[in-house]
């Protein structure tokens, strides 16, 4: 009696093949600002299956960070052209993200008085102030 290596039928359907034109599509959508569950809806595979391709191979990923990437591209090159014609918001908005150039509100919270220079302000002061009236007045 021969021993034959039979393949078992794993059953289910064939895996879903990523093709060279869905990749541009992956490509595309990610360059939109589509999150990965949204490209699964339009190129019509689970978010599950997108994970394995992922794994399976960084062509898929590749395509997803290449095609965000040409569109940060894209987008920061007609900002700086709008910064360089002197458009106000785009360069206020090319220094606080590109130039890390940031706007810092400091609150003062101290008061100057004519007689004893900065004296903070604060509840603490007002409750001890109300204490000792009450005590002068014998309450």
């Amino acid at each position: 009696m021969s021993k034959e290596i039979v393949e078992k039928n794993k059953g289910g359907r064939p895996p879903k093949v990523i093709s060279e034109d869905m990749l541009r599509q992956i490509e595309a959508l990610a360059g939109y600002g589509l999150n990965l569950e949204k490209i699964c809806h339009v190129i019509d595979i689970s978010y599950d299956t997108l994970k394995r391709r992922v794994a399976d191979t960084d062509r898929v990923l590749q395509s997803i960070k290449r095609g965000r990437a040409l569109a940060e591209g894209t987008v920061g090159k007609t900002l700086f052209e709008k910064a360089k014609e002197g458009d106000t918001g785009s360069i206020i908005w090319w220094e606080k993200t590109r130039a890390d150039k940031r706007e810092y509100n400091k609150l003062d919270i101290s008061q100057k008085t004519e007689h004893s220079g900065t004296v903070n302000v604060g509840i603490e002061q007002e409750v001890k102030d109300a204490e000792e009236f009450f005590a002068k007045q014998g309450l």
